[in-house]
């Protein structure tokens, strides 16, 4: 696997989200929910993932993880939204204690966010070629800008939640639609007992049912009794040993 140098520029996140990517097409089918766990994914044993690959694809996730990190530099945003909002300000502008307070805004609506996609977003509404759609004639919203970035990290997430369900996935086989529809078939068979009987394995009448049940219950509560019965001898018998023993101490 060739060594991957992290960086904050979008062009080396561009070429190692296409990476991880490349890597899901192979198993684009894979992994399916199991049958019975919404939460949980399963992929069939030959498209297992083998130590190789998990080592891949656990790299991919780790880097996805680092890229995917908030910014802890709040100056370092503020910077950002403060060039960004300088270009809608027109003539005299806003006061300083006024930009101040809108740059505290935006930085706080973009909290939990990675830098570079703050930075990159923003020149994007600079240059007026954003994802969403958006009102050149003002400067963004808080509630713009925070949704033009998540709109640039959701290829990274999509990403990332493959990876998780991939490495997490557990082998199994998941039947067809023909062999599911052949258990569908002898499983109303059985319940209906309208097909013939298995070779070797009559099937058995309900009265033939019941009578043995009847038969396991009678059976089940002879053992009972002959446990119990012995049980008591046992006591009879040492309370018998030691009762001349009682008298003796208490006369």
């Amino acid at each position: 696997m060739p060594s991957m140098v992290q960086t904050n520029a979008p062009q080396s996140v561009a070429i190692i989200r296409t990476r991880a990517e490349a890597l899901i097409e192979e198993c684009r089918r894979y992994p399916e929910p199991a049958p019975g766990h919404p939460t949980a994914y399963c992929v069939p044993p030959h498209k297992a993932v083998t130590t190789t690959r998990r080592q891949q694809l656990t790299e991919e996730r780790r880097l996805l993880e680092r890229r995917l990190a908030p910014c802890t530099n709040r100056k370092h945003v503020e910077g950002v939204v403060s060039a960004l909002l300088a270009c809608f300000d027109i003539g005299q502008g806003p006061s300083d204690e006024a930009i101040d307070w809108l740059d505290g805004q935006y930085a706080m609506a973009v909290e939990g966010l990675p830098f570079w996609a703050i930075r990159s977003k923003a020149e994007r509404f600079r240059s007026g070629e954003t994802i969403l759609p958006w009102n050149r004639r003002f400067r963004p919203t808080t509630a713009e800008f925070r949704a033009e970035i998540r709109a640039g990290v959701n290829d990274d997430v999509a990403v990332t939640i493959w990876l998780d369900r991939m490495l997490g996935a557990g082998v199994a086989h998941v039947p067809t639609e023909e062999e599911q529809a052949k258990v569908t078939a002898a499983a109303a068979s059985w319940l209906n007992r309208g097909g013939e009987a298995e070779a070797g394995r009559p099937h058995s009448s309900p009265e033939a049912l019941a009578a043995a049940r009847e038969d396991a219950v009678h059976e089940m509560g002879a053992q009972f009794r002959e446990v119990a019965v012995r049980s008591l001898v046992q006591l009879a018998a040492r309370i018998k040993t030691k009762a001349p023993a009682q008298r003796e101490r208490t006369a």
